[in-house]
């Protein structure tokens, strides 16, 4: 055996013929502006039931005020009810009998209410323009609690806020 040995012959470089492949770049997409406008949902008190469909015991809302501060939740509200929310559709009703530009709310299949008589018409534009690129909504309200980190110390607030909505329509802004 030469001077190389066993060893030497396992772990010698090999020559490679095939150059590895040139590092592939690829052009980076364009970045389109996008913007979020807010819209408040009207009507929510008639269709108190259907948002009730949507509701969600918050698991938190049951926590001591000790729990409260030792899970660094406190300077927040903790509201009894959460509102997940997975599909927004905004529908036209031409033919509503109190508003021929009425735009109805249905959260996940649950008519909530109607964007704002203000914003009707802004919001019809933006959804016949073809730049939305999402439509979100958040609903809030209900009995809540808060624990205020105060000099004294912490303190337990309880209340209650009016149910609500808001419609968040993201679009592509118009480029030049």
């Amino acid at each position: 055996m030469s001077k190389i040995g066993l060893f030497g012959k396992l772990f010698k470089k090999k020559d490679n013929p095939v150059p590895p492949d040139p590092i592939a770049t690829v052009p980076p997409k364009p970045v389109i502006p996008t913007k979020t406008d807010n819209f408040k949902v009207a009507g929510i008190s008639s269709y108190m039931d259907n948002l009730m469909e949507l509701a969600y015991e918050n698991d938190d809302y049951e926590k001591s005020k000790k729990q409260i501060v030792d899970d660094f939740m406190y300077d927040e509200k903790i509201f009894q009810y959460d509102f997940p929310v997975s599909k927004v559709e905004l529908i036209p009703e031409p033919e509503n009998e109190y508003d021929s530009n009425a735009v109805k709310v249905v959260v996940d299949d649950v008519h909530i209410g109607y964007i704002k008589k203000g914003s009707c018409s802004r919001v019809k534009n933006l959804l016949s323009s073809g730049r939305v690129t999402d439509i979100d909504c958040s609903i809030f309200g209900g009995k809540y609690k808060v624990v205020w980190d105060r000099d004294e110390g912490y303190v337990l607030e309880k209340d209650e806020y009016r149910f609500g909505a808001t419609v968040e329509i993201t679009y592509k802004l118009e480029t030049e």
